[in-house]
């Protein structure tokens, strides 16, 4: 037998999300997970809202009501509390495998989009802080097994691409860069299951035929070192698909859980094990009769969970204990209800857990995830409630005394309500309330006067407080003052029900009467009354008042879904056809007799209705009204003539509901575009001209909550509750304008500002010709940007740079962003530019004609026509050398002819300007400053020995650097030449200078080393 792990339809979720519509309106702000609630249960849809004071009461089709903490939460294993469950980041889809990250945070794989505000495709990794870490391995498809060995997170799945690389169905991902490992054995098959690691080889199962061009049948092992396939290999068969779905490591063996029939040719019912020393299959035989899919082990036992009836021919419903080296069977057997299945298994000291698909354990109630003795197999007093339907644990990780659960759920430690709740929201708490009405129980409609509750809907019964059963068909009453005592009114107390399926779906009360409206056909005192009945609040019986229409085949309901009253007239929207040759009308009005006045065709149906003044807005799935094309939603003349306004929204799509406030209608369904633009489900309409309002959040449907993971199927907006400046949004949606947002959204409308603009110049006024850039600074975010130039459209984008001219007109026009929520979607602003004329300075500068070269030379410059501060640019032959902020420059003086000129350039406005040219001469061999009187000298340039005659007793030689500091001194002792070693100078040029006994110069004279 195979069941399929999946659940069935959608469910609804509430959130209450807290708001504000100003200048920093953005949806993206909704994203408050701890404000949010999940309603879930068989149905699971939300229908009906009413806000009184501040409670929130809200009905539907649901049993259960808790905090969203989405597919993966901590548990404290002796309290039972949710661990940091206001800041823990949630998960948005199915959580498939929780691991250590050795650190104290876990790493999460499973098929969702988002872990709390951060884009996380299939995998995460959660710190032990509680925050979602910067490890990013994007896989495009669902991650079902994660293993941590050396450094590197090991994946198995059904993707196909893991951070844009491809790697088929199984991958390698460096923890700490999350980069893809250059390991690709190249899985050919459809998915892996498992995966499990001994730290030397990698194991994996699931469905899949080879690695690359080797052969290994679902059932493989990778040596980690060199990332090759080993030698093992034993496939798995059966007589239909046959695959494993879970892996174990223990006591050197590989336990194997799935569905085969043998492996690797020895027959083996659903779970085997091989031992890692031989590669051989074991005598291990538990012979489970359903499929295996989870596994964990205690020292000697092995605990085997899935879909079975019989372990070893001995009845085990679902979960099993047997001995880890024989197989054999335990008398360990904790009686899991069918039907179900259990995907989980963990163990700790004297518990185990188990998670998975399931209501009743050991005859006590515990739903998809129970605590057991683990010598007794007795449920423990751990009890942490959550729903049952539509949602499963399918993985469970233990770190000290918190217990982890990933699967697919939204919320974990609610509180169980029948069809009906209330939530304070302004303290964020649910409201004790609990009515108790009958499981099949749906509430459609509710509607509050003078304190009195009254609820419309699917229902026979009720149990206030848990107590005995008050019988109330379709229709109760309660009092709010009085903690919500039911009232003895009782209209419809002995009507006869034509189907078990008859309801109320609308409730209109008047001063004198209330109208019901619905889906039945029920008879009470000999008279048949169909889809709309009304109820005199006087004598509390029903009134023999009674519309005329009647079902038309070509309607796959007969029901009258909104009731409205103005004065004598009766508004009523549907789906029902005109007695009169049964042309299908769906919406009709008539006078308080009961005479029916007007009738329209439509080619749908009316969903729901909102009068305002003498306009009556109506909602649902039509084409056309009458004559008129109308898509989804019309506005109606409500005086005698009926006509239709030019009002045209055109939504393509189902509108389910309109909601009223301010000049504003709230329409909301499953659509996609309004009035020519995109709007994911919901809109925001001008009640006079019918133009949208730019506020534009998206709502994109559940994934956690839906059978097929898909989009196909539930309705993003089912109501739309408008109360004074705050509006309620509920529907099967998980995702607003890309946050994690799940249910219900609460906006406030009560703090609009206008969309403003300014522009800034980087200076005003501009000097001529120079470049001018102009910022748009705004208070929204703008979808774009019109720049004009007296007059011309000149740009885009929030930055404008062009040369301006006097007294030119410079304005910019921005748009509001689709998400903006404001009064208006466009701001202008405008400024002059002046331009001030540019000045000319002067420069001139002076100099020597002739210098020694390398050595220093000295510019002056004269400045004119200058205030303020100012650069020179000093060029030699065109080419910078130096820029100063005084009017002189010293330099070393090059070899050849140096060309200087001076540029000016003023901080102001100023033109640049350019002074006259000193040219300066190289003084070759550097002139003697006095006669040589008889001295000569030799060689020059000079290399070792530096020759010098015609020198007299008493004179004093000096080599000197350009510096002029003595290098060398010498006296010669005789008139005979002289000679004096240089090797101990540098390259380079000096002076020699011999003066008398008297200190007179006789020579000064350049030489080179």
């Amino acid at each position: 037998m195979r069941l399929s792990l999946k659940s069935l339809v959608p469910m609804w979720v509430l959130v209450v999300i807290s708001f504000s519509a100003s200048a920093q309106c953005d949806s993206v702000r909704l994203a408050h997970d701890s404000l949010q609630w999940v309603v879930a249960g068989n149905l699971s849809h939300v229908y009906a809202m009413e806000r009184y004071n501040d409670t929130l009461y809200f009905g539907g089709g649901f049993n259960y009501v808790g905090k969203y903490t989405g597919s993966c939460v901590g548990i404290d294993r002796t309290s039972g509390n949710i661990v940091a469950q206001n800041s823990w980041p949630k998960s948005n889809g199915r959580v498939n495998s929780i691991i250590p990250d050795g650190a104290g945070g876990i790493i999460i794989a499973g098929d969702f989009t988002r872990v709390g505000d951060s884009l996380r495709n299939n995998l995460a990794h959660i710190n032990s802080l509680g925050q979602v870490s910067s490890f990013k391995a994007n896989a495009d498809a669902e991650v079902k097994s994660v293993v941590l060995q050396n450094g590197t997170v090991y994946i198995g799945g059904r993707f196909t691409l893991v951070n844009g690389t491809a790697r088929s169905l199984l991958a390698g991902i460096d923890f700490t860069t999350s980069a893809v490992t250059t390991w690709n054995p190249g899985c050919v098959g459809y998915s892996i299951n498992a995966l499990a690691t001994d730290g030397t080889n990698l194991y994996v199962g699931g469905e899949f035929i080879r690695f690359n061009a080797v052969t290994r049948p679902d059932l493989a092992a990778f040596d980690l070192a060199t990332g090759n396939l080993t030698a093992m290999n034993i496939g798995v068969s059966g007589p239909f698909s046959a695959y494993p779905n879970t892996l174990l490591v223990h006591n050197n063996r590989l336990y194997i859980g799935g569905e085969f029939s043998t492996i690797g040719g020895i027959t083996r019912n659903n779970a085997a094990a091989i031992d890692l020393a031989t590669g051989t299959v074991t005598g291990w035989n538990p012979n489970a009769n359903g499929y295996v899919s989870a596994l964990a082990a205690r020292n000697d036992t092995v605990y085997l969970g899935g879909v079975f009836f019989e372990m070893g021919n001995t009845a085990r419903r679902h979960l099993a204990s047997v001995n880890a080296n024989s197989g054999s069977l335990h008398s360990w057997n904790p009686q899991v209800s069918y039907p179900s299945y259990v995907l989980s298994i963990a163990v700790s000291g004297s518990t185990v857990y188990a998670g998975g698909y399931f209501e009743v354990v050991g005859g006590q109630y515990r739903n998809n995830f129970v605590a057991l003795d683990v010598s007794t197999a007795l449920v423990t007093s751990l009890n942490v409630r959550t729903y049952h339907y539509y949602a499963d644990v399918s993985a469970l990780y233990i770190n000290g005394n918190t217990i982890y659960l990933g699967g697919k759920f939204a919320s974990f430690g609610g509180e169980e309500r029948q069809s009906f709740a209330a939530l304070d929201i302004k303290n964020n708490k649910l409201l004790p309330l609990n009515l108790y009405f009958d499981q099949s129980a749906q509430i459609k409609d509710i509607k509050i006067e003078n304190g009195i509750l009254y609820l419309g809907g699917h229902f026979g019964s009720f149990r206030y407080g848990g107590g005995m059963a008050t019988y109330r068909t379709l229709l109760a009453s309660f009092d709010i003052n009085n903690q919500y005592a039911p009232t003895t009114w009782n209209p419809l107390s002995g009507i006869i029900l034509s189907s078990q399926y008859d309801e109320i779906k609308t409730i209109e009360i008047t001063p004198s009467y209330f109208y019901l409206g619905g889906e039945f056909s029920f008879t009470s005192g000999g008279t048949t009354y169909n889809a709309a009945i009304r109820v005199n609040r006087v004598t509390g019986a029903i009134d023999p008042w009674k519309p005329s229409f009647i079902y038309h085949a070509g309607l796959s309901d007969f029901a009258v879904n909104s009731i409205s009253t103005l004065g004598s007239r009766v508004y009523m929207g549907g789906a029902f056809a005109r007695p009169t040759n049964q042309y299908i009308g769906n919406f009709m009005y008539s006078n308080v007799a009961g005479n029916t006045n007007v009738y329209f065709l439509y080619d749908g149906a009316v969903n729901d209705m909102k009068r305002i003044g003498n306009r009556l807005f109506v909602g649902g799935n039509f084409t056309t009204i009458g004559s008129v094309a109308r898509n989804g939603i019309a506005a109606l003349d409500t005086s005698a003539t009926a006509g239709v306004y030019r009002w045209n929204p055109n939504v393509m799509g189902n509108v389910n509901s309109i909601a009223y406030n301010k000049d504003r209608i709230y329409v909301g369904g499953h659509f996609f575009t309004a009035g020519g633009k995109v709007r994911n489900s919901f809109a925001v309409v001008d009640t006079v001209r019918g133009g949208l309002w730019p506020w534009n959040p998206s709502f994109d449907l559940m994934k956690v909550m839906s059978y097929t993971n898909s989009f196909s199927s539930g309705t993003p907006v089912r109501k739309i509750l408008a109360s004074s400046d705050t509006v309620f949004v509920a529907g099967d949606f998980e995702d607003v304008v890309g946050k994690n947002v799940t249910g219900l959204a609460r906006f406030h409308f009560d703090n609009y500002e206008l969309p403003n603009v300014k522009i800034q110049a980087s200076v005003n006024p501009v000097c001529a010709r120079d470049v001018l850039a102009v910022t748009a600074n705004s208070n929204i975010s703008a979808v774009n940007y019109e720049w004009k130039v007296n007059g011309a459209v000149v740009g885009t984008g929030n930055v404008y740079n062009y040369v301006p001219s006097s007294g030119d007109k410079v304005s910019v026009r921005t748009t509001v962003a689709g998400a903006g929520c404001f009064v208006r979607d466009t701001a202008v602003d405008t400024i002059i530019i002046q331009v001030q004329p540019r000045q000319v300075p002067g420069i001139s500068i002076t100099g020597p004609a002739k210098q020694v070269n390398s050595w220093n030379v000295t510019i002056n410059a004269t400045v004119s026509n200058v205030t303020g501060s100012y650069t020179i640019d000093w060029k030699n032959n065109g080419v910078i050398f130096s820029s100063t902020l005084v009017p002189t420059v010293t330099y070393a003086k090059g070899s050849g002819t140096d060309n200087i000129t001076a540029t000016i350039r003023p901080v102001d406005c100023y033109d640049t300007a350019v002074s006259n040219a000193l040219v300066i001469q190289e003084n070759v061999g550097v002139d003697d400053i006095s006669s040589s009187k008889g001295i000569v000298v030799y060689p020059n340039p000079v290399k070792d020995m530096l020759s010098i005659k015609g020198l007299s007793t008493g004179d004093q030689v000096e080599v000197i650097d350009i510096t002029g500091r003595t290098l060398m001194n010498f006296r010669p002792t005789t008139k005979a030449e002289q000679q004096y070693s240089v090797k101990e100078l540098q390259p380079g040029r000096y002076i020699l200078k011999v003066s008398d006994a008297d200190g007179n110069i006789k020579i000064s004279k350049p030489i080179l080393k």
